[in-house]
């Protein structure tokens, strides 16, 4: 029992306190497994309790911060009596049916985990700031065969790696709250699998069957690199400097301007005025070349990693910022990724 304490902020991610369906609040105990299911995810964790049946979670979890380590339990025909000094609790052992999930667990046994490097985790981690959980399948970096890729339309990450892996894995800021070094990952059906050490997470998704992982692609073969044009930590340096004119203001476009010999980045505010700051062009051509666009000045501050360079694409109205491990696109007006 002592042991189920450390366990349920993991359990917590299966259930939900709503009253249908009935086992959601619980968790339930085989004598050599818990579980908990409601209708998302399905936490199952190898652990050994003295009682068989439900109980519910969020009532044992609240009685376990109120109590010391060095509580003492016994357990009666359909009760869990937890006593600790002059504190005493009985707690009904319930009896409900659950779905059987043997046909999902079996599929799960025979399938092919990925597993989860720190590496990866670190590109997980700069890939999810180009999701967005509102626009469905849009709130999810996707693993594929040939690359980690994740978009809302307006903005993209790609990262060409290769995977072996039958069906693209969605993952979600949930999913990534649980991942580390310990974990192996799967797609089974319209589920997002993990499996770590003495634990089975499953997490219904979303359908990925029209993610634009092909469109991502096409795009980044066709316009990469097209127009150099600065360092990224420049452009995020001036975008923080006019991002005070802000103050009021529901967007933030910024103006990127090549000018030639430097780099205008500049911001107008409809009530606040006007500012602009020059950076640094990486080609330093004399020759102006007069191409602009406009970005999301709120997306460039939120990007933590200042090691891309960046290149202008006017033809879809945006910029490309790229590493040795990570090409990402930033898009004006247009909504390219959506053919």
């Amino acid at each position: 029992m002592h042991k189920l304490k450390q366990y349920i902020p993991l359990l917590l991610l299966g259930c939900s306190n709503n009253d249908y369906p009935l086992y959601c609040k619980y968790i339930y105990s085989d004598g050599n497994n818990v579980m908990t299911c409601n209708n998302s995810v399905i936490v199952k964790i190898e652990l050994e309790l003295p009682f068989k049946g439900f109980i519910n979670l969020f009532v044992i979890d609240d009685v376990f911060k109120n109590i010391s380590e060095d509580f003492k339990y016994e357990i009666t025909e359909d009760r869990l009596i937890i006593t600790d000094g002059r504190f005493r609790t009985e707690l009904v052992i319930e009896d409900f049916e659950i779905p059987d999930f043997s046909k999902l667990f079996s599929q799960i046994g025979q399938s092919s985990f990925l597993n989860v490097t720190d590496e990866l985790i670190d590109t997980f981690k700069a890939a999810i700031k180009f999701t967005d959980a509102s626009k469905g399948d849009r709130g999810y970096i996707v693993i594929s065969k040939e690359s980690i890729s994740a978009t809302d339309d307006h903005r993209a990450f790609y990262n060409k790696d290769s995977f072996v892996t039958e069906e693209c894995i969605g993952i979600n800021n949930k999913i990534l709250g649980i991942l580390d070094n310990t974990c192996e990952i799967v797609s089974v059906g319209y589920n997002t699998v993990i499996r770590s050490n003495n634990m089975l997470f499953v997490f219904s998704i979303d359908k990925l069957d029209f993610y634009p992982v092909d469109r991502l692609k096409e795009i980044i073969d066709k316009y990469n690199s097209v127009h150099p044009l600065c360092k990224f930590s420049d452009l995020k340096n001036a975008v923080n400097k006019l991002n005070s004119l802000s103050f009021g203001e529901s967007t933030f476009f910024v103006n990127i301007k090549d000018k030639g010999e430097h780099i205008e980045v500049s911001y107008e505010s409809v009530v606040n005025g006007s500012a602009s700051v020059t950076i640094p062009s990486i080609v330093n051509d004399k020759l102006e070349n007069k191409d602009s666009v406009f970005v999301n000045g709120k997306f460039i501050k939120s990007i933590n990693d200042l090691d891309y360079t960046v290149y202008l694409n006017p033809i879809f109205n945006g910029i490309i910022f790229e590493n040795d491990k990570y090409t990402n696109i930033l898009m004006g007006v247009l909504l390219l990724i959506q053919k």
